[in-house]
């Protein structure tokens, strides 16, 4: 982010294809619509690129980058007081290979289950979820993230795995 703040371009490109998909998913998963996935991805970007030249890395850019998101996430969540959080109707995952029809089915009704019961967590248990798992964020960061306590932060996470556990079978 430096580099781009001084003008390499290039670095700008570097940045976002390590982390569009990550933050597009982070949208996904807390919105009920794609086209408000991809506007609202859009604008991070976009405030990314006017933040250039006053960036001041005081943490992690990831930590940065996923601040800005979670800040313009709730914000829109606060004019948009309707907004749905959370349907994963509109997600598409790409497909590497194919298993056998009876694995993917299995994997198929495994992935709607766990996504029905991530839609059921309470948005703070479902918000460090997420966090965890899609971004890939520490406890730590994510407490700072969120501005939570370590162990507020920790105990959501656990909440929202024994629910998850305990709302999902993983028999094929």
């Amino acid at each position: 982010m430096l580099n781009y703040g001084k003008g390499d371009a290039a670095a700008f490109e570097q940045l976002y294809q390590k982390h569009k998909g990550g933050v597009y998913r982070y949208f996904l998963r807390h919105c009920s619509r794609a086209d408000v996935a991809e506007e609202l991805h859009h604008d991070i970007w976009m405030k990314l690129i006017n933040a250039r030249e006053s960036y001041q890395p005081t943490a992690k850019f990831t930590t940065w980058l996923y601040t800005l998101a979670h800040n313009h996430l709730v914000n829109y969540y606060r004019k948009n007081s309707k907004a749905h959080l959370l349907d994963f109707d509109d997600i598409v995952e790409p497909e590497d290979e194919l298993p056998d029809l009876s694995e993917q089915l299995t994997h198929s009704r495994q992935a709607d289950e766990l996504i029905s019961q991530v839609e059921q967590l309470p948005a703070q248990q479902k918000e460090v979820f997420l966090l965890r798992h899609e971004a890939g964020f520490s406890l730590e960061e994510i407490a700072n993230l969120t501005k939570s306590s370590f162990e507020a932060t920790k105990s959501r996470l656990r909440y929202a795995m024994a629910k998850l556990k305990q709302g999902v079978s993983y028999e094929p």
